[in-house]
């Protein structure tokens, strides 16, 4: 398992979803993920995972969840 406040992952999902396919990891959690609903799962993590996760709405920034 592995958690991480990651204070912000857009500017890191290229590099994160590469890693993850080598990722022995069976749970991952990240907060603050910054995420917004215009990027995909499939753009965060390799397939192997399945995403939940739960997102800052509306204008404001920061905040943000998600397990894996």
């Amino acid at each position: 398992m592995i958690y991480q406040n990651v204070r912000g992952i857009n500017t890191k999902l290229t590099n994160l979803y590469v890693k993850s396919h080598d990722f022995e990891y069976h749970i991952i959690v990240f907060t603050e993920t910054w995420l917004k609903d215009n990027i995909f799962n499939m753009e965060i993590l390799s397939e192997k995972y399945q995403i939940y996760r739960r997102d800052r709405g509306g204008d404001r920034n920061g905040g943000g969840v998600l397990i894996a």
